[in-house]
């Protein structure tokens, strides 16, 4: 019986520094301690938003208190702005997350956007030409952002080991390529963005799908993959939108792959997965400052794979739905539950549902 009431903490400490009023220098420290619950689940759909489950630790270590963030953003010309940082952030240089839902989903999967805007962290740097609605790019509300970040712990290994060639472009260091384009209407009701990513050791995209979308060919090293994803909102009205998403991967492993002597995956074979995702929010719900949200989707899982390895038998279904009390300016009280459709792969085997209930107690200060 893996059901428990737990008690746990997630804790941000932001310092921000700005030297000439335009640019900003960010170094945030983090405590968390609570355990995935995509581990608890052996499903990493289950992630929830804040548990941590998204951090990369550095050499596999994880401690009480550590750095989350530190990057250096600033101005180049009108409309540019560069960064570059240690701990830098995807969402800190993408011109925008491609949604109107908060960011107090409960998991990451509907954070995400279903996967197409997953969290990610590393070492790197990124441009954007033109902020939303800025009028410098030539095009008004139209914004372009690219960026490179590598697994940190693989930019901090200098040495190159028997199986392994790592460093900031190693030959084996794990990395994301994002790149996103990104339309906001002048009125501000409608946001769309077109995503793209190219991404080497990992699979973001599968980090809230299903564990075959998460390491179609057994090791997650072997995965190569070109991530595409579409995201649109509309404010209908001041109190209520309504967010749209679409995801879709293909993803080819790097080399050979066996399992005592039996060949499981050759260089070359491929795996696709998609994911979609539609959710709502609503303002000002009972009592104002209140807020209520409902998300529903289909998680990344595979419809294919050339491999010895199976696919998913089917897409699995998440839905979450919460309300957030706002008792004062500072504290916010969020219950909620949220539920996953069980994962089953070709052959049948696969684990069953899985739901869950969250009190989140929010401090702002």
């Amino acid at each position: 019986d893996k059901n428990a009431f737990t008690f746990s903490h997630d804790a941000y400490l932001n310092f921000d520094t700005s030297f000439t009023g335009k640019d900003q220098f960010q170094f945030r420290i983090r405590a968390n301690n609570t355990y995935a619950f995509a581990a608890r689940a052996a499903d990493p759909a289950a992630a929830l938003a804040y548990d941590g489950a998204t951090v990369e630790w550095p050499n596999n270590s994880r401690t009480g208190i550590f750095i989350d963030k530190l990057f250096y953003r600033f101005p180049v010309g009108d409309y540019a702005v560069a960064a570059v940082g240690t701990r830098l952030a995807q969402e800190a240089i993408l011109p925008t997350r491609g949604t109107y839902y908060t960011k107090d989903a409960l998991l990451e999967f509907f954070n995400s956007s279903a996967g197409v805007f997953p969290s990610y962290t590393g070492t790197g740097v990124g441009v954007a030409l033109g902020k939303l609605g800025a009028k410098g790019f030539g095009m008004s509300g139209v914004s372009f952002g690219i960026a490179y970040l590598a697994n940190e712990s693989d930019a901090v290994a200098p040495d190159a080991s028997n199986t392994m060639t790592q460093g900031w472009f190693g030959a084996d260091t794990r990395f994301r390529l994002p790149v996103q384009l990104a339309w906001q209407s002048k009125d501000k009701k409608w946001l769309a963005s077109a995503n793209y990513a190219f991404e080497r050791g990992n699979n973001s995209m599968g980090q809230v799908g299903t564990q075959l979308a998460l390491t179609p060919f057994m090791y997650a090293s072997l995965n190569e993959s070109n991530q595409f994803g579409f995201t649109l909102a509309y404010q209908w009205s001041k109190d209520f939108s309504i967010t749209g998403a679409y995801g879709h991967a293909s993803v080819n492993a790097r080399y050979d792959n066996s399992v005592l002597g039996v060949k499981m995956a050759d260089a070359g074979d491929s795996a696709v997965m998609n994911s979609w995702m539609l959710a709502l929010n609503f303002k000002n719900v009972f009592l104002k400052g209140n807020s209520a949200g409902f998300a529903i989707g289909g998680v990344p899982s595979l419809v294919s794979n050339s491999s010895g390895w199976n696919k998913d038998g089917g897409m699995p279904t998440a839905i979450e739905t919460w309300y957030q009390f706002q008792v004062t300016d500072n504290i916010s009280v969020t219950p909620g539950i949220f539920y996953i459709s069980s994962t089953t792969n070709s052959d049948g085997i696969g684990g069953g549902d899985v739901w869950g209930g969250v009190i989140k107690t929010q401090f702002n200060f």
